[in-house]
């Protein structure tokens, strides 16, 4: 085939008289791009209005993405303080609850001095010992009396302070949550004008969208009040989970102080050899933030007992074939009490929760019992009854010691109790909050293309034939961009070479239990994510995007 068309080239260029071009041409490249000048104009626009378009397409997906973002971190942020406030109203309550632990261990050591100093004056006849043993015994029993009535001192201001520091948490969680909700669409407005003043709002779609973001979270939380306690059964579970809360939150010293002193002592009691009973000392005591029922009204006190007595064990009956186990000597006891103002007495009646739960409604029936703790058969106090007749001593002053009936009112402070607080009111288990979708839109009269540049520029006169928007172009002149936040909780999960040092933060659950979202823990973060497609499919349905 080459060579048939080379044959022909050849016939071709024989039978041409060449005499007839006696210059050789120029000018070929300038007829060429003449001829494709149009095409390349075409090209140029085409490119240039795309680039513009593509770049105003990521700047306003970025605004809304921005926005979205914006917008649904002012709920976050709510949430968060709201979770910072709870949590810090339960740690002023602990605070309260530490100096009546304190109080009551010391009344408990000032009974046990006391005691002791009377044996001292009982053995101060036996020579040489008995003196030294007096002696001793006195200045203990003084040094625990100066340390007994320092705390009584200075315990009431310092419960007094923090109680009105939770009354101003309380109050700081009900102003930051209303003016959250009343500057959401001024703090919306201003996002979308710092990212771009000249994109525009959907009115339409976004006071909607608004409307039902803010009525979500508002509807998905809800102030608890004391009053409501009896009428309402979702706020009584409410302030039994706070209250619970607080309880789970007490360190080592409030939740059990119990222990046993020294070995088991062979004494010889029993029945059934010289030496085969055994004698030992026993402490027990606890603080709790316990709940009242009084005038159909419910009361929440820290209350705090200590007990201290000898027990021992020996074997007897006919045959030696029972063993017992009892106390048979109190040592010492204490108790002490910071009640709420609701009561109107200053004495506590430890014995009305002798025997029961920790932490248990006042009354069965009314809610559920709710408890964190993973010792659910402890008793209140810590099983401090276990000792009664050190128990039994705080109801009685101790007359050899100077006591009157004053002295056995341990109450070192009236208190607010439990505030109005902030809660979610469903039960739902979820780490998800309210979603905030917003739509923007931008018109091409605000975009650099060369259709809007012809119009800012009047001198310019563009002819037709370059005009690309004339077909296809941008669907009605704009722009849209939809985009979705959301709210969620997400409390951190160190791996365990990161929780060796001591030093270092650990946010895990020691329980390794899972958490769900809540308004104790301030975990929530605001993330971006995809749009409701039945929204999208809505809004091209209504034509408010193409």
């Amino acid at each position: 085939m080459q060579v048939f068309y080379r044959y022909l080239l050849y016939r071709v260029a024989a039978k041409t008289d060449l005499s007839r071009f006696p210059h050789r041409q120029a000018g070929y490249a300038s007829v060429l791009f003449l001829a494709i000048f149009a095409a390349i104009g075409l090209a140029v626009f085409s490119l240039y209005d795309s680039g513009v378009v593509a770049t105003e397409r990521v700047r306003l997906q970025n605004t809304a993405d921005n926005v979205a973002y914006s917008t649904a971190t002012m709920i976050t942020r709510d949430m968060n303080v709201i979770a910072i406030t709870n949590r810090a109203m339960v740690a002023n309550q602990i605070a309260i609850g530490q100096v009546v632990a304190l109080a009551s261990w010391t009344n408990m050591i000032h009974e046990f001095t006391g005691n002791l100093e009377t044996i001292g004056d009982w053995i101060q006849w036996i020579p040489y010992v008995g003196p030294i043993i007096e002696k001793l015994t006195e200045v203990m029993h003084k040094g625990t009396t100066v340390l007994r009535n320092a705390i009584k001192t200075g315990g009431g201001p310092f419960i007094l302070a923090q109680d009105q520091l939770i009354t101003l948490l309380a109050g700081l969680q009900r102003v930051n949550h209303e003016a959250t909700l009343a500057s959401g669409i001024s703090l919306y407005n201003e996002a979308i004008k710092l990212n771009d003043p000249d994109v525009q709002a959907s009115p339409l779609v976004n006071a909607y969208n608004f409307g039902k973001f803010i009525q979500a979270y508002r509807g998905s939380t809800h102030y608890f009040e004391r009053r409501q306690i009896r009428n309402e059964s979702l706020t009584a579970q409410r302030f039994a989970e706070f209250g619970n809360v607080v309880n789970d939150s007490r360190d080592r010293m409030m939740a059990n102080r119990g222990y046993k002193v020294g070995p088991r002592i062979p004494v010889p009691i029993g029945c059934d050899g010289p030496i085969t009973g055994r004698i030992w000392a026993e402490k027990y005591g606890g603080t709790d933030f316990t709940v009242t029922k009084n005038n159909r009204e419910y009361q929440w006190s820290w209350t705090s007992l200590d007990t201290f007595s000898f027990w021992h064990k020996y074997r007897r009956g006919t045959f030696c074939h029972k063993t017992r186990t009892r106390e048979f000597s109190p040592l010492g006891w204490g108790a002490a009490h910071a009640l709420d103002k609701e009561l109107r007495s200053d004495r506590y009646t430890y014995g009305d929760r002798r025997g029961v739960a920790e932490k248990a409604f006042p009354h069965n029936g009314e809610w559920k019992a709710v408890n964190y703790n993973n010792d659910n058969n402890r008793q209140a106090w810590s099983n401090a009854w276990r000792n009664n007749s050190a128990a039994s001593g705080v109801y009685r002053p101790t007359w050899h010691q100077g006591e009157s009936k004053g002295d056995i009112d341990y109450n070192l402070r009236k208190t607010e109790g439990l505030r109005t607080f902030l809660d979610f009111k469903a039960d739902t288990k979820t780490d998800i909050g309210p979603e905030f979708t917003v739509l923007l839109k931008k018109d091409e009269s605000k975009m650099p293309t060369r259709k809007t540049l012809d119009g800012w520029n009047t001198k310019a006169d563009r002819s037709d034939k370059y005009k690309i928007e004339e077909k296809g172009g941008m669907p009605d002149q704009q722009l849209f961009a939809l985009a979705s936040a959301v709210p969620i909780f997400s409390r951190p999960d160190e791996v365990k070479s990161r929780s060796n040092k001591p030093w270092m933060i650990k946010w895990s659950r020691q329980d390794k239990l899972r958490e769900f979202g809540n308004l104790y823990n301030p975990f929530w973060q605001t993330r971006l994510q995809k749009s409701d497609d039945n929204l999208i499919k809505m809004l091209i349905g209504l034509g408010v995007i193409s």
